[in-house]
């Protein structure tokens, strides 16, 4: 029986997770994207969802609980502050995406990214090529 036991071991120790959560957590928001296993990626989730709340605060207790989530992690911590959230998204900041397995293994492989990202960017490219067809109308 289960009893209400929370996350996953992912055969590590304690602190040794804590470290990797730590860790996976600095590098995502660095680079805004990060490939990983399917069961590290749903791991590390909640924990960049809570990033995110924090970063969409923006106050200055919100940082200090960012870098010590983040490790003190200057680097991590600027960037993830910098990044522009929807007003309107209160949670569901992440997606995750199946890759195919890893070939060595066969573990089940995972690409975790913004989710609104990609909205930004097609909203963009749907501006500008609104433009370009506009320019080309009136020529």
């Amino acid at each position: 029986m289960r009893k209400k036991v929370f996350g996953r071991k992912l055969g590590r120790s304690k602190t040794t997770r804590e470290a990797l959560f730590r860790n996976m957590a600095a590098q995502f928001v660095g680079q805004g994207s990060m490939s990983t296993t399917y069961a590290k990626a749903k791991s590390i989730q909640p924990m960049i969802e809570t990033l995110a709340g924090l970063a969409k605060e923006g106050s200055v207790t919100s940082k200090r609980k960012a870098s010590a989530l983040l490790g003190n992690s200057r680097k991590a911590s600027n960037a993830l502050f910098a990044t522009v959230f929807p007003e309107s998204k209160k949670s569901g900041f992440t997606r995750i995406l199946s890759m195919v397995s890893r070939k060595g293994d066969a573990s089940k492989m995972a690409r975790i990214e913004w989710s609104f990202e990609k909205v930004a960017q097609a909203e963009a490219e749907k501006s500008s090529t609104k433009q370009v067809s506009s320019k080309v109308k009136k020529a």
